[in-house]
């Protein structure tokens, strides 16, 4: 590996929380989480909020706060889009789409 290409790991270690986060007691579980929702994620499948809570088992506002992290530098710059799924109701599904570091 070139020693100048990072990871998701490498960027996950020097990930910063934002908002009223004790890092002796949050740091750990937020770093799994955001893991677990990026390798659950970077298949280019669309979901909702209430398909990657059942599957991960996360709360959905959790959920989606890490969606948004992902697409922060600090969190790898992942791209993240978002979709209504039906025109009449407010369903939006999102897709991550994998950074490629180097």
């Amino acid at each position: 590996m070139n020693e100048h290409q990072w990871t998701f790991e490498d960027w996950l270690k020097i990930a910063r929380y934002e908002g009223p986060v004790d890092p002796k007691i949050d740091f750990d579980r937020l770093q799994t989480q955001t893991a677990v929702i990026r390798y659950l994620m970077i298949d280019g499948v669309w979901r909702t909020l209430d398909e990657i809570e059942k599957i991960t088992g996360y709360p959905q506002a959790s959920i989606s706060a890490q969606l948004r992290h992902l697409e922060k530098p600090r969190f790898g710059g992942h791209i993240k889009n978002k979709r209504r799924r039906y025109e009449d109701k407010g369903v939006w599904e999102y897709q991550i789409l994998e950074r490629k570091f180097n």
